[in-house]
């Protein structure tokens, strides 16, 4: 029985091999433009995700930035909140 669900699947893949095989150059011929094609797409896809990547990476570094040089104001007490005087 476990032979069975075997051998359909086997026959089909060596029947595909042999296409295949026998067909390559047409394949290769009609599919890589596509291929190309789609490597070019992906090219470009992938350096707008650079770009956006280094775009917030620096956004993330100025903000940083900015809140250190606002922890470095408050520890030197330059720009300390003022206070409120309470009421006797």
């Amino acid at each position: 029985m476990a032979l069975r669900n075997y051998i359909l699947p086997f026959t089909l893949g060596v029947a595909a091999g042999v296409l295949v095989s026998k067909n390559w150059p047409k394949i290769r011929e009609v599919t890589r433009p596509l291929l190309r094609g789609v490597m070019k797409s992906g090219s470009g896809l992938l350096e707008k995700g650079r770009e956006a990547y280094h775009e917030q990476s620096e956004k993330f570094s100025d903000l940083v930035a900015e809140i250190r040089e606002e922890e470095e104001a408050r520890g030197k007490g330059a720009s300390a909140p003022p206070t409120e005087p309470k009421p006797a």
